[in-house]
């Protein structure tokens, strides 16, 4: 099987159809001369109808990648016929009949899929390569290439970075097979991938698969579906099925290295031409036991990719507290926000742990600090996720003056601290809790402006002073190291 022999015959194919698309048909975007890298230069986009208006939600991402001989400059078309599109970006909704762009441009494709009762809108990026990686230079991969457009939609969209999915046909079904199999970093952020006959180029074998491609696709964790057709004439001499040998291939492969993972194996029966398998799999009407093929995809999360986004912190005081606010965007299961306050901007110690909210939109979160200090009070936010990796939040600072102001030190403290006053006190309560609300010390402050207090029985942790008097309530708190 030749792959360069089928652009020949399915080109002459969509010749003879000769398909004109009126321009009131569109339902994406082409984006015209829009570099992502030096082999991609345009792409077409389709957004969930209000993806404008909610500009807090993150979506689900589909990328598909075109199979051979859709290559093209980015650039407009010079006119409505698909002989105008040919090397042009409109060449993409031509070719891959059946497949997500050509649907969604025929409006043919639901904006959004039931899964789990719950609707999910999605964003769709197809990108036309300028050259055609492996044929055209056996020396090039797509690697690059997808690894460059996963971070420019990483950096211009709004993406639910636990459900990205990579699908294409064909040559792109082959190129992305392989990506999944490199190792490079950005494999690991896949959730799923469909794979429609993605047979190998045999003049250049390293395309196919192997086992070790299929240990590096199972250690990527992504759900695999291959779909390809029983026999598949994608050259006119290939009637041994090969392209369904080279499909299980990729199944046998990725199984072997870890039965858990379930790579599926979809055989369109019969013999059929090349793009039958891509057809049926991508038309939403096709059940693959209860699911059609998008909704098999979004079922899918992946937990262990790295967050994408840092903490936005913001303090501000509130009554004598002070309230912190920020935002968050969390990809890892289990992780937690540590509070830390530090008098200098320089020492911090922790005042509180939140559990974060695993949420696939961006979360608000909330902590007062009741006891701030008298003076500056610099605070910073530390994310702890399910891998051990730490984000930090810029450091925010809000300066509270008091009539009395109070020092304390040493703070923090391993037997006793000293409580120095700007003004001495009288027939003073001074109460001490644990940072649980326990009252652990209470004791009454007759007339001084400074106290001596024993704190060595007391457990290590963060606690929480108060005086009063009359009415007229002063914190403070330290640390028991």
């Amino acid at each position: 099987m030749q792959l360069k022999n089928f652009l020949a015959g399915i080109i002459g194919f969509l010749s003879c159809l000769s398909i004109a698309i009126p321009a009131d048909a569109q339902y994406g975007t082409f984006k015209y001369n829009t570099r992502i890298s030096g082999n991609m230069n345009g792409y077409y986009e389709v957004l969930p109808p209000d993806y404008t208006a909610n500009t807090d939600t993150k979506y689900p991402l589909i990328i598909y990648i075109h199979g051979y001989g859709a290559t093209g400059d980015g650039m407009p078309a010079p006119g409505p016929t698909q002989d105008d599109a040919k090397g042009h970006l409109e060449f993409l909704i031509y070719t891959g009949w059946g497949t997500i762009p050509w649907r969604a441009y025929r409006e043919t494709l639901p904006t959004s899929f039931t899964v789990d009762g719950k609707q999910m809108e999605y964003i769709m990026i197809n990108p036309q390569f300028m050259v055609e990686p492996y044929f055209n230079y056996p020396d090039r991969t797509a690697n690059v290439d997808i690894t460059d457009l996963l971070e420019y939609c990483f950096a211009h969209y709004r993406i639910d970075p636990q459900k990205v999915y990579l699908t294409g046909q064909s040559a792109g079904a082959n190129y992305i097979m392989n990506y999944m199999a490199s190792g490079l970093p950005n494999s690991k952020k896949i959730a799923a991938v469909v794979a429609t006959s993605p047979g190998a180029n045999h003049s250049t074998p390293n395309t196919g698969s192997t086992p070790a491609k299929g240990q590096a696709i199972a250690n990527t964790h992504a759900a695999v579906w291959i779909s390809v057709s029983e026999i598949d004439f994608i050259d006119p001499v290939d009637d041994q099925g090969q392209e369904y040998h080279d499909a299980q291939d990729w199944i046998n492969d990725i199984n072997n290295a870890n039965p858990t993972i379930g790579a599926t194996l979809y055989v369109l029966p019969g013999k059929n031409n090349h793009n039958a398998a891509a057809t049926t799999t991508y038309d939403p009407s096709t059940n693959f036991d209860g699911k059609n093929i998008y909704q098999w995809m979004f079922q899918f999360s992946n937990l262990d990719v790295v967050p994408l986004t840092g903490i936005k912190l913001s303090a501000n005081p509130e009554n004598k507290s002070i309230r912190l606010n920020w935002n968050s965007f969390l990809i890892h299961l289990n992780s937690t926000f540590n509070i830390e306050r530090s008098s200098n901007g320089e020492q911090f110690n922790s005042i509180g742990i939140i559990q974060s909210i695993n949420s696939p939109s961006e979360t608000q979160y909330t902590f007062l600090d009741q006891f701030p200090l008298n003076g500056n009070n610099f605070y910073r936010i530390f994310q702890r996720d399910a891998n051990g990796k730490i984000t930090y939040s810029t450091v925010v600072s809000v300066k509270i003056d008091r009539p009395n102001a109070i020092r304390i030190f040493p703070n923090p403290a391993r037997k006793n601290i000293n409580i120095y006053f700007e003004k001495p006190i009288t027939n003073t309560a001074l109460r001490i809790y644990s940072s649980g609300g326990a009252l652990v010390k209470e004791l009454k402050i007759r007339n001084t402006n400074s106290i001596t207090i024993d704190v060595s029985n007391l457990s290590k942790g963060v606690y929480n002073g108060i005086l009063s008097k009359d009415g007229n309530i002063t914190h403070f708190n330290f640390v028991r190291e």
